[in-house]
């Protein structure tokens, strides 16, 4: 039985999962990619389009894949509402000052019974609490140096600053889904730290020192939320006669 938490899943699994969520989807989906950088990773067998929306016009010039390219800030560009049958959003949230508000936009650009998608880092979690703990440029050096990641920190390339919201944890977003007219999410976790000893040792540590409270088995959420159709009351003919009236 899945916890109320939310099971763990790798990135290969994550991957198929949402190739089945939206190849079950009546198309062509119209797809919006907030925050796109760099490439898209899901390869899907449905129609669709693809908008790509990102404040860095590097990364964007850097798609090939993408119908429609905008160059703005999500949290004052302007696109019609109800015009996404599925909004993705990955890492780029806690990058934001007023990640709230950016998720009250996406909502509002979301058609009735369409998908929500979005990745974030947990900033309840071990490694939450450590990069908000650290200085921006260590960041970058962990990029290049760790991860093996050369052109980290350059334009077009992450990472970039953090904010760190309120909002970005579970606990946040399923708020604000309770509070948004989506149905009950589906939230996992995710680590991208398996292999790497030296960081799993640093969240271990952090998790013991904070009695447990910041969770060290997990770095990454994905939460897939579907925004709930509006069902129009049907009026009896009397009561649509005295409107008339």
């Amino acid at each position: 039985m899945q916890s109320q938490r939310g099971p763990y899943l790798s990135f290969d699994a994550m991957n198929s999962l949402l190739r089945a969520q939206l190849e079950a989807m009546p198309g062509p989906l119209r797809i919006l990619e907030a925050g796109c950088g760099r490439c898209w990773t899901l390869k899907l067998s449905v129609p669709f389009t693809l908008t790509g929306l990102d404040l860095d016009p590097d990364a964007l010039a850097a798609r090939k894949d993408l119908d429609h390219a905008i160059v703005g800030d999500l949290r004052t560009v302007e696109l019609a509402p109800d015009s996404f049958d599925v909004i993705y959003s990955a890492f780029v949230l806690e990058h934001v000052s007023g990640a709230q508000q950016v998720l009250e936009r996406l909502r509002r650009w979301l058609a009735p019974g369409g998908t929500l998608i979005l990745q974030i880092p947990d900033r309840d979690s071990a490694y939450g609490f450590m990069t908000r703990l650290t200085p921006f440029r260590a960041h970058v050096l962990f990029h290049r140096y760790m991860l093996k990641q050369p052109l980290a920190g350059t334009p077009g390339h992450g990472p970039y600053p953090t904010v760190y919201d309120e909002v970005i944890c579970e606990r946040g977003l399923r708020e604000f889904c309770a509070r948004n007219g989506f149905a009950t999410p589906q939230v996992y976790r995710l680590c991208s730290y398996d292999h790497d000893r030296p960081v799993r040792m640093a969240a271990f540590l952090t998790s013991i020192l904070s009695a447990g409270r910041l969770a060290w088995r997990h770095n990454n959420l994905l939460l897939i939320a579907q925004l709930e159709r509006l069902e129009m009351p049907v009026q009896s003919t009397s009561a649509r006669m005295r409107r008339a009236r």
